[in-house]
């Protein structure tokens, strides 16, 4: 439990807020295990304080305590004392103290889920640190490469050779595009002609001339099942 401060000044005024925050702690005392109390809790870094904030830790145990009762996860008191009123301006600033509490909450929350996503990019990065080397390597390769071309004057020798390798890279890129597609091609041709095979077995047709029909070699037709 935290300590009360004194609650008379030199001059002989009475500290209510202290005297408040030390009697609701006090009525409170055999819930203190899971009831965090806050004097004067700061919401901003401008002068925005609420005059008492009680955090409920667990959210499963019921307070068996008049005002307790209530109690949700925040529970924000503003203290008036025995010659004040209750005003609407005192309701606005409560509910003030409320919605500021609720967009720390969602602050907090927004960088709690920017922290979770800077560890998956570490652990992105860091399992792929070798292929990032290499990239790194290879563009520092290119930028001393193109700094000695400007300084030798063989610019367009060597955009030349780049451009001879990009066209080189591109066109076995394409090869080996085309080569897939045939094979893609191939594939369906003969199961088309397999299927089609079956089918003239089936209604009859001499092996011979299923061979003749779908050019597949007789062996491949008395295979099939």
């Amino acid at each position: 439990m935290n300590e009360p401060h004194n609650n008379q000044d030199t001059q002989g005024r009475i500290h209510w807020h202290d005297a408040f925050f030390a009697a609701i702690q006090m009525e409170l005392w055999e819930y203190e295990n899971i009831l965090t109390f806050e004097n004067e809790h700061q919401l901003s870094k401008e002068a925005l304080i609420m005059d008492v904030l009680i955090v409920k830790k667990a959210k499963n145990v019921h307070i068996d305590k008049n005002i307790g009762r209530i109690f949700r996860t925040h529970n924000i008191f503003e203290y008036k004392s025995e010659t004040d009123s209750l005003s609407i301006p005192d309701y606005h600033k409560v509910l003030a103290y409320g919605l500021e509490i609720l967009n720390i909450i969602r602050a907090c929350r927004r960088q709690a889920v920017l922290n979770e996503k800077n560890v998956y990019l570490n652990r992105i990065l860091e399992a792929n640190k070798m292929v990032l080397k290499e990239a790194l390597k290879m563009s520092t390769a290119l930028d001393l490469l193109w700094e000695a071309a400007e300084e030798t004057g063989r610019m367009a020798e060597i955009e030349k050779m780049l451009e001879k390798r990009v066209e080189e890279r591109i066109e076995k890129r394409v090869e080996q595009v085309e080569k897939r597609v045939e094979e893609q091609v191939e594939k369906r041709v003969t199961k088309a002609k397999i299927e089609m095979a079956k089918k003239m077995l089936l209604s009859g047709e001499p092996v011979q001339k299923v061979a003749d029909f779908t050019d597949l070699p007789p062996e491949t037709i008395k295979d099939l099942p």
